[in-house]
């Protein structure tokens, strides 16, 4: 963690309020705790320790976070549907593939550069046994080019 420490906007150098902004990385996903060392020019506390804490949620999130078609005949077309949301706009979701001829991706925009859906479609012909595989997902996230999301199942 960083940490900057800048005077209220408008009061100057000398003023005694000042906002302490940290920094946190965006590899950091989940819960964080630790603290900031502040040195000050006061003679009776020329150190202050500041706890942080906090829990850093994704900059995505996909629900449900993986598919599961649960059991489907040879034959059957069964679909899915995710939704993809990112935390701040800006970013789009170009394209949806997976390398499995009995899989079909599609993208849907709910509201642009925000929400998505992410449509998965079973369509028959996969070979009798255990159904699974990634589908993935191309965005013009910077720290999120590529999504791989898996899918389970069982043909029957």
């Amino acid at each position: 963690m960083q940490a900057k420490c800048t005077p209220v906007q408008g009061e100057g150098e000398n003023s005694s309020t000042h906002y302490l902004r940290v920094d946190v990385p965006c590899d950091s996903v989940g819960a964080i705790l630790g603290s900031i060392t502040v040195e000050t020019t006061h003679p009776r506390a020329p150190t202050l320790q500041i706890p942080v804490s906090g829990i850093v949620r994704p900059r995505f999130e996909l629900t449900p976070p993986s598919a599961s078609f649960g059991t489907v005949k040879v034959d059957e077309k069964k679909e899915l549907l995710l939704i993809l949301s990112w935390d701040e706009g800006g970013s789009t979701v170009k394209t949806a593939t997976c390398d499995k001829p009995y899989m079909a991706a599609s993208v849907q925009t709910l509201e642009e550069g925000k929400v998505y859906l992410l449509r998965l479609q079973y369509t028959g012909g996969a070979a009798k046994g255990i159904l699974q595989g990634i589908v993935n997902v191309e965005t013009t996230n910077k720290s999120q080019p590529l999504l791989a999301v898996p899918f389970v199942g069982r043909v029957e």
